[in-house]
């Protein structure tokens, strides 16, 4: 190399100077490092300062709400009592010096109350904030503007009011103070020329750290608005040329959006950045001193390098230079270890008299190990001819010794499908590229053998690529185990796919015994309700045969006349559309639901009492429901009116020959827990027996007798909650009787 072929002396200079380079290095990575410190510092500090400014603006909204709301709520407000109000505004606004004014307006902007005094009339129709107020019915916000009472610098925010019948009457109205948002700042240190500034939804400069009369009240930067309005709710970006910056002064800027709820646009963006040169400025200095310091270390050490190597190595070479010249003219006496000794120069000469020796040494060596190797190892020409092989291939090969394959070429015991890419596997090795390739053979003997053959080139001493070396495993073995492997894996793949055929028509059958279950519940609970049909008609019926009695006995009588005719006919008319009404709710409630919808459990649970109250007025049952909030969920609510139904007939039975004397009460509690509909069905009719309880939802168990129950009904209100809507239903003993509960 070029590099060893100059004076040693220059030799050690550039081994000094590489030496510098990683201290060099690590004062720069350090100096990166000091300055990537610092960077995160000001970020970190920008990222607190945006966080407390935005805390102390939503803590600001949530106070200025909480007020609005509380003074909608007076009566004097309702009312318009324009001279009351005002006195409580004052002594409201005198006790919030976060606030630049407090009113109050009509519909038509008009402001009928202030917290300060006004001089003239003032109309607010045409502030944003009032409009999105009226419109929406919520609090709303407004852009900068100079507000017409307190002539201020202000944000301001709108709440509609209503009056006593609900409708909205005005608004009222809070101007915020732009000015005090620096005050709690002053104890954070931030690099030189940091600008914190906050900006309306138009991109407006509500206020500025930097030139603030100057800068409120305009435009800000458009371009990093816009990348603040398209980017996330908070975020860092680096932008150029704001803040009175040059056109290529880089500055760091954090940002967060405030949104109020119900609002899709931010009325407000809190930006604070700083210039990165600022921030870099001391990192800079300390890297400056760091390098000052270490130059002047390597001048001093490429000295010593230069005087070093002149007195301990230029000079003693030179004499083993003459030594040398004095052995190759012939004198074969000299020897060099005699000429210069001491130190590694004392050894090199020494290394020169046994060099011979230790290159006869390991060339044995080397011929041993390959000899030993219990892979093949070969060498190859172009032609792919035969050049050396060691036992170990031999033996693989079926060859008894190398003169038996001595310049036959292998690409005939190659296998067809494998020797055009072992062919050009030789080539690229001649090309100077490396490869593998696993190809099937036959060998000498006939033997078929796989082999994985690893192929570099062999140089020789000028490095000229002389032949192939390749290192060649016999891998037969493992080529049948992945043959029976793959064989083995083809069977299980057809025993998984019979399998899950298998296993989705026993599923389907289960659905289907699921379903004729559900309908023999369905036709079950019919037969119930044909009973309470009877028990609902029984009254019209009898009411509809005194009407008729009494039209036959009036009529020819002086009281028979026309209104009294179509008074009982009106009567009967509405018996029997009463009657009529009755037939569609039942059938409606038979009716299959294909689709979940959002339906009303408190409407559910009506439903089914009302198909079941006859029977248990019959019964001397009282039903009592407690419907403490109205439940949504998604569903069938004819299936979930049917599992409610199961329930209160089993109830109902479960009074049957007990004690009548005693108050029958069945008890219905509506509410949510934990975001989930419950409705739990208590009775007083003693419970259900331990030995049974965890039996009554298998299909056709009954302890009712077969004339009087199918055994299903249970059975089909778990696979309707469990299985149909995803929720569950359980059961259990109370103090008196039996509670069942429903949770979807």
């Amino acid at each position: 190399m070029p590099l060893f072929r100059i004076p040693i002396r220059w030799q050690l200079i550039i081994i000094v100077v590489i030496v510098a380079l990683p201290a060099a290095g690590i004062i720069i990575y350090s100096g990166v490092q000091l300055r990537g410190r610092v960077i995160n510092d000001a970020r970190m500090n920008t990222d607190i300062l945006v966080d407390r400014i935005a805390s102390e603006q939503r803590i600001l909204v949530a106070s200025a709400r909480q007020l609005l709301v509380s003074l909608s709520q007076l009566p004097e407000v309702k009312e318009g009592k324009s001279t009351q109000v005002n006195q409580v505004l004052n002594g409201i606004f005198k006790l919030s010096p976060s606030f630049t004014s407090l009113y109050i307006a009509d519909t038509t902007g008009d402001l009928w109350a202030s917290a300060l005094p006004l001089a003239n009339r003032i109309n607010i129709s045409d502030r944003q904030y009032f409009k999105n107020a009226i419109a929406t019915g919520k609090l709303s916000s407004g852009e900068f503007q100079i507000g017409r009472i307190s002539n201020k610098p202000t944000l301001n925010l709108g709440y509609p009011y209503k009056n006593n019948r609900g409708e909205i009457v005005g608004i009222l109205g809070v101007g915020i103070s732009l000015t005090d948002y620096w005050l709690g700042m002053k104890g954070i240190q931030f690099p030189a020329r940091t600008d914190m500034t906050l900006i309306d939804h138009k991109g407006i400069i509500l206020l500025s750290s930097t030139e603030p009369e100057k800068r409120r009240g305009k435009l800000s930067n458009s371009v990093l608005f816009k990348k603040m309005q398209e980017g996330p709710d908070a975020g860092s970006i680096i932008e150029v040329g704001i803040a009175g910056d040059s056109p290529q002064q880089e500055r760091y800027v954090s940002y967060q959006k405030l949104t109020l709820e119900g609002e899709q646009v931010p009325y407000m963006y809190i930006r604070v950045g700083f210039p990165v040169q600022s921030a870099l400025s001391e990192a800079n200095e300390q890297i400056a001193k760091s390098m000052s310091m270490f130059a002047l270390v390597l001048v001093l050490a490429l000295f010593l390098a230069w005087f070093v190597g002149k007195r301990s190595i230029a000079d003693r070479i030179y004499l083993m230079k003459r030594a040398a010249r004095s052995l190759a003219d012939g004198d074969v006496r000299i020897r060099v270890s005699d000429l210069v000794t001491g130190g590694e120069l004392g050894e090199l000469g020494e290394s020169f008299d046994a060099m011979a020796q230790k290159i006869t040494s390991r060339e044995r060596f080397l011929n041993t190990i390959i000899e030993t190797e219990p892979e093949c190892v070969k060498l190859l020409d172009a032609e792919g001819r035969f050049l050396m092989m060691n036992p170990a291939g031999l033996k693989a090969v079926g060859a008894e010794s190398f003169n038996q394959i001595k310049g036959q070429s292998i690409f005939p015991r190659i296998k067809p499908a494998y020797r055009d890419s072992f062919v050009k596997l030789t080539n690229e090795v001649f090309q100077g590229r490396t490869g593998n390739l696993e190809f099937e053979a036959v060998c000498i003997n006939g033997k078929q053998v796989w082999f994985d053959t690893r192929a570099v080139p062999f140089r020789n001493d000028v490095g000229e690529i002389v032949s192939v070396l390749g290192i060649t495993r016999d891998i037969t073995d493992r080529k049948l185990a992945e043959k029976l492997l793959a064989e083995k894996q083809r069977q299980l793949e057809e025993l998984n796919i019979h399998l899950e055929q298998r296993v989705a028509e026993e599923v389907s059958e289960s659905r289907k015994k699921d379903q004729i279950l559900i309908q023999q519940g369905r036709q079950a609970a019919m037969g119930e309700m044909i009973g309470n049909i009877a028990h609902q008609w029984r009254q019209p019926l009898n009411s509809l045969g005194l009407i008729v009695q009494e039209l036959q006995m009036t009529y020819g009588r002086a009281e028979f006349n026309k209104e009294s005719l179509q008074a009982n006919v009106k009567k009967a008319m509405e018996l029997i559309s009463h009657m009529s009404r009755t037939i569609d709710d039942f059938s409606n409630y038979f009716k299959p639901e294909k689709e979940r919808l959002l339906f009303s459990v408190n409407q559910a649970v009506d439903k089914a009492v009302s198909l079941i109250r006859p029977s248990l007025n019959y019964l001397n049952i009282d039903i009592e429901v407690d419907m403490r909030s109205n439940i949504e969920i998604n569903g069938y609510p004819n299936e979930y009116s049917q599992v409610l139904l199961n329930i209160l007939l089993n109830c109902r039975d479960a009074f049957a020959g007990g004690d009548i004397d005693r108050q029958r009460v069945i008890r219905i509690a509506i509410f949510q827990q934990d975001s989930k509909s419950v409705v739990t069905v208590n009775d007083n009719a003693g419970g259900i027996p331990e030995n049974i309880i965890d039996k009554i939802s298998d299909p056709y168990f009954t302890t009712k007798g077969p004339d009087k129950g199918t055994g299903i009904g249970l059975y089909m209100a778990k696979t309707i909650i469990e299985k149909n809507m995803g929720g569950r239903l359980l059961w259990c003993n109370r103090a008196d009787g039996a509670e069942f509960r429903i949770e979807v």
